[in-house]
C-alpha cells in the first residue's frame, strides 16, 4: 500500500529513480529501496522520517542501508581528488564533513532530511548522544513533577489531584520516563491526599 504520486515523479534521494509512493509524514517521494515498512502492508515512510520515529520511539529495527543521493557537494565541501572513505577504503570519497572535516563516501552519508546537507557516521553518533540525553532530561522533569504534584495533592483541591493522578500514571505506563520512585511516590501522595479529601468532605457532611 503506497501513497499516489505524480506521473514522473523521481525520488528525492535516488534522481535518477522513478518515485513509488510517497512520505505520509513529509511528504518526500521515495522509491523501492527507500522505503520503510512497520509492517509489509503499512503505508511506507521515507528513511529520514524512519530515523525520526527511531528517535521519537527509541527503537529502529534493522534495514538495508539505502544509498543518498548522488548530487555533488558544494565547492567548500568537496574533497580532494583522490581521497577515499576511512571507513571504506575502496570506495572515493563524496563529501568533507561541515562538523569535524573527515570525508565519507555516499554510503557513510547522514542526513537530518533529504535535501540536508550530510554529516559523517561519527558526528552523527555525537548527534545522537546529544538528542538521547535531551530526551532523557525531558523524562525526568516529567518524573519529578509528577512527584511534586503528589505533595501538593494532599491539599483538598480536586484539579491538583487529578492533575497529578493523571501525571504520575502517565510516568507508571511509559518505562522510559525518569527515575522509578518518582511515580510511585507521586501516586501514593495523591491516593493519601484523595483519601483526606474524602474524610474531609464526609466530615462535612457529618456535622450539623
Amino acid at each position: 500500500m503506497r501513497a499516489a504520486v505524480p506521473a514522473g515523479a523521481r525520488c528525492q534521494r535516488h534522481p535518477d529513480t522513478d518515485a513509488l509512493g510517497a512520505c505520509p509524514r513529509c511528504g518526500s517521494f521515495v522509491c523501492a529501496a527507500c522505503e520503510r515498512r512497520l509492517r509489509p502492508d503499512a503505508v511506507p515512510l521515507c528513511p529520514t522520517c524512519w530515523d525520526l520515529r527511531a528517535l521519537e520511539i527509541g527503537t529502529n529495527p534493522p534495514l538495508p542501508a539505502s544509498p543518498p543521493s548522488q548530487a555533488r557537494p558544494p565547492p567548500e565541501l568537496a574533497p580532494p581528488e583522490g581521497s577515499r572513505c576511512p571507513l571504506h577504503p575502496e570506495a572515493a570519497a563524496r563529501w568533507t564533513c561541515p562538523r569535524c572535516g573527515a570525508f565519507f563516501c555516499a554510503g557513510c552519508a547522514r542526513r537530518t532530511r533529504p535535501d540536508a546537507i550530510p554529516i559523517c557516521p561519527s558526528c552523527w553518533a555525537l548527534r545522537d548522544e546529544k538528542v538521547q540525553t535531551i530526551a532523557s532530561k525531558k523524562q525526568d522533569r516529567l518524573a519529578i513533577t509528577g512527584f511534586v504534584l503528589g505533595f501538593f495533592a494532599l491539599i483538598p483541591l480536586p484539579p491538583i489531584q487529578i492533575a497529578s493522578l493523571v501525571i504520575n500514571i502517565i510516568g507508571l505506563v511509559r518505562k522510559d520516563t525518569g527515575p522509578r520512585w518518582a511515580p510511585w511516590s507521586g501516586l501514593a501522595l495523591t491516593l493519601a491526599g484523595l483519601v483526606i479529601s474524602g474524610l474531609t468532605f464526609a466530615g462535612a457532611l457529618a456535622s450539623p
